[in-house]
Formats: C-alpha cells, structure tokens, sequence
C-alpha cells in the first residue's frame, strides 16, 4: 500500500509540474521533497486525491505533517515552524496561476494575508504541523480574492 501511495504521489506531483506555471522552477523541488516526507510521515492514496482534487488537507497527524515536512524542506516553514514570508514571497508566483501582469502584487497579498498564522496559536510547537495546515488553508481561501487560482 505505501508504495502504491509513492507511485500515486509521484505521478500526481509529475502532473502538478505540468500543469504549474511557465516557471514551474520549484516542481522538481516540491517533488522530492514530497517523496522523502512520505517516509516519515506516510499518507494514504485517499487523502493525495483529496489534496488534488479538493486542495483540502485531511484532518490527520500524518497529513499535517506530511504537509509541513514539504514546506520545510523547500523552505517555505522555516525550523522553528512558522510561516516564511519572504521565501514564500519569491516561491508564491511558481504555484499561483494568473494571466495579469501584476502577479506578484496580488501573490503578495495573498502572503500578507495569511502572515497571521505565525501568530496563531498551534499545539505542536516548532514541528509546524498545525501551521502547515493553516498557511495552506489561508493561501487556498484567499487566492480567489485577489484574482488568483491555486493549482496542484
């Protein structure tokens, strides 16, 4: 079962890549880092559908931590588990989608909105679980708001 879950993992991170932007620099990274967090943090083919097909993190240890274990790793939570703002800053425009020129002003905001989650209170401390979750919630909740859409 876990190595169906690597296999469906892989494709879905493949196919995300494929559909990112036109500087889709960070897929390769998202990729493997997501493959090595699998590890430590396995997830089941259920819940990698239900990210990519409802951009809805499953209620679970694993699945938070899953999630933080890949921001970390492409430096987007830093090691105290709180949001990055200014990797985030330079990342946000791989993963958003947008036909406007004014890109990165909208992504911008869009990180401006969700920096409340550093300050957040979470029960796992610098592991960044929680906070994992509530910085890809906030992104995916206020994308819409500015003109953005967020792909997987």
């Amino acid at each position: 079962m876990h190595k169906i879950a690597i296999v469906c993992l892989s494709v879905f991170a493949a196919c995300s890549i494929c559909v990112a932007s036109p500087n889709a620099s960070l897929g390769p990274q998202i990729l493997m880092a997501a493959l090595d967090c699998m590890k430590a943090h396995p997830i089941s083919i259920s819940d990698i559908l239900a990210i990519k097909n409802t951009l809805k993190i499953p209620d679970t240890k694993n699945a938070n931590c899953f999630l933080a274990c890949v921001l970390k790793r492409i430096g987007l939570l830093n090691d105290e588990g709180k949001f990055d703002t200014e990797k985030v800053y330079a990342s946000v425009p791989l993963v958003f989608s947008n036909k406007d020129d004014d890109l990165a002003h909208k992504s911008k905001r869009v990180v401006d909105a969700c920096t409340s989650v550093n300050t957040d209170s979470v029960s796992d401390g610098n592991k960044g679980c929680e906070r994992a979750r509530l910085a890809f919630n906030c992104l995916v909740q206020n994308a819409p708001k500015f003109g953005l859409s967020f792909k997987l």
